[in-house]
C-alpha cells in the first residue's frame, strides 16, 4: 500500500482515499466474516454496509469545506412603496420610421397597482412638419394606463429649439378660470392627435378634466367630436392661449347670452376688454349647421363664419367697462410669457378678477411695456 506521504502529494487523493477505505474494508469484513462464518447472511449484509460506511467517513475526513460564499448586501430602496425599482432608461417611439418621442428618466418606480413613476424626465419630441424641436424636463413623471399618456410636476420647463422657453410647477391648463363660473354642466379640452399632445391627454387625466382629440387644423370639426360625445345645448369656447380669463366675466356674459335667445355672443366684436379675456358662446344647433358653409380660415377659428355673417345669424355684441382694450393678457409671443409669468408670480395660480388685475397693472407699467409692441395678427392670418 502507498505511504500517507504519498498519499499527501499524490494529486489523486480522492482515488487513494477510495483505495485505502477499500483495502480496510475488505480487512474488516474478512475478520469478522471468520468470527461470523457460521451466522446468518443478514450478519454480512450488516458489516458490507458498515465497510461502505467508513470508506465514505474517510473520504469526508480529506476533502476540506469550500468557503462560504460572502453575503450579497440588498440595495437600498429610494421608495418603500415601490415593488420594482430602476435607474436610468430610454423609451422612443417611432412613427413611419421616424422617431416621434424620446423619453429619458433618470429614476424608474413602479407600484404593486401597476402605476408607474418617473423621476428627472426629458421628453423631447418634434414639431409637425420637422420644423421645431420641443424639450420638456420636469422632476417627476405619473405614467397614465397603457402607457398611454404622463403627467408632468415639479419644476415643469419648456424649451424650443428657436428659444423660446416657458417654466411652471405644474403642466396644467387654466381651466379653473372656466370651472368657477359657475355655469359650466361639462368642461371638455379639444385638443389634436399629435404625438405632441398626449401630454395634455395627461394633464386632463390628471386634473379630473374630460379631454377630446380630433383634426389639427380643422378646428371646427374637433368642435363637433366634442358635441357628438356630449350633448349640450350651448358651446362655450376658451382657447389655450387665454389662460387669464375671469370666472365673473363669463357668468355675466352666460346670463346675457341664455336671457336674450341669440345665436351667438362674443365679447370681442366691440372691444372693450384686455385681449386674452374675451367669451364667446354659440348655441349647438348653429354651430352644426356653420360646418357646411365654413371654409379656410373660418374652419380654424370654429364661430368665424358667424360673426362676419351677421345678417344670417343672431349676433349679439358684449361690450363692458371700463375700456382696458390696450392692455395684452394672451399667450402668442414670449414677450407675452413673460408678462403672464410675472402676474401668476404675484397672483398665484388661481383666477383673477379684471377688476383687480388691471389695477395692480396700472402701477407696474414696466411690465405691460413688456409685449406692447406685439401686433394681433388679422383672422385670415391667424
Amino acid at each position: 500500500m502507498p505511504t500517507l506521504d504519498q498519499l499527501r502529494s499524490n494529486r489523486n487523493v480522492l482515488f487513494w482515499t477510495l483505495h485505502a477505505a477499500g483495502w480496510a474494508a475488505y480487512a474488516i469484513s474478512q475478520y469478522f466474516g471468520a468470527l461470523l462464518y457460521e451466522q446468518s447472511t443478514s450478519y454480512q449484509q450488516v458489516i458490507a454496509i458498515a465497510a461502505v460506511a467508513f470508506a465514505i467517513v474517510v473520504v469526508r475526513a480529506f476533502r476540506r469545506p469550500a468557503p462560504a460564499p460572502a453575503p450579497i448586501p440588498a440595495a437600498a430602496r429610494t421608495e418603500p412603496g415601490a415593488v420594482v425599482e430602476a435607474t436610468g432608461g430610454r423609451v422612443e417611439r417611432f412613427k413611419s420610421s421616424r422617431e416621434d418621442v424620446r423619453v429619458e428618466y433618470e429614476q424608474q418606480l413602479t407600484y404593486a397597482n401597476g402605476s408607474t413613476k418617473l423621476k428627472g424626465v426629458t421628453i423631447t419630441t418634434d414639431e409637425r412638419g420637422g420644423g421645431r424641436t420641443f424639450t420638456v424636463k420636469s422632476k417627476e413623471g405619473q405614467v397614465g394606463e397603457n402607457n398611454a399618456a404622463m403627467t408632468l410636476t415639479g419644476d415643469v420647463r419648456l424649451a424650443s429649439s428657436d428659444g423660446v422657453a416657458v417654466r411652471t410647477e405644474h403642466a396644467t391648463f387654466a381651466v379653473r378660470g372656466a370651472q368657477a363660473s359657475g355655469v359650466l354642466d361639462e368642461l371638455v379640452v379639444a385638443t389634436t392627435t399629435e404625438a405632441a399632445d398626449d401630454a395634455i391627454v395627461a394633464e386632463c387625466a390628471a386634473i379630473g378634466v374630460a379631454c377630446h382629440r380630433g383634426p389639427v387644423d380643422d378646428v371646427l370639426a374637433r368642435f363637433l367630436g366634442v358635441l357628438d360625445q356630449h350633448e349640450s345645448d350651448i358651446m362655450m369656447r376658451f382657447t389655450a392661449d387665454n389662460p387669464l380669463i375671469d370666472p365673473a366675466i363669463i357668468s355675466r356674459a352666460h346670463r346675457v347670452f341664455v336671457a336674450s335667445g341669440a345665436d351667438y355672443l362674443s365679447t370681442s366684436l366691440a372691444h372693450t376688454l384686455p385681449r386674452g379675456l374675451d367669451v364667446e358662446m354659440v348655441r349647438t344647433p348653429v354651430l352644426r349647421q356653420i360646418d357646411a358653409l365654413a371654409t379656410e380660415h373660418h374652419r380654424v377659428h370654429v364661430t368665424s363664419y358667424i360673426y362676419t355673417h351677421a345678417d344670417d345669424f343672431d349676433v349679439i355684441g358684449l361690450t363692458l367697462q371700463p375700456d382696458l382694450s390696450h392692455l395684452r393678457l394672451t399667450l402668442d409671443t414670449e414677450d407675452d410669457w413673460k408678462l403672464i409669468e410675472a402676474i401668476v408670480d404675484h397672483f398665484g395660480d388661481e383666477p383673477v378678477e379684471l377688476k383687480t388685475l388691471a389695477a395692480w397693472l396700472a402701477d407696474r407699467p414696466d411690465l405691460t411695456e413688456l409685449n406692447a409692441h406685439v401686433l394681433q395678427k388679422a383672422l385670415v392670418q391667424a
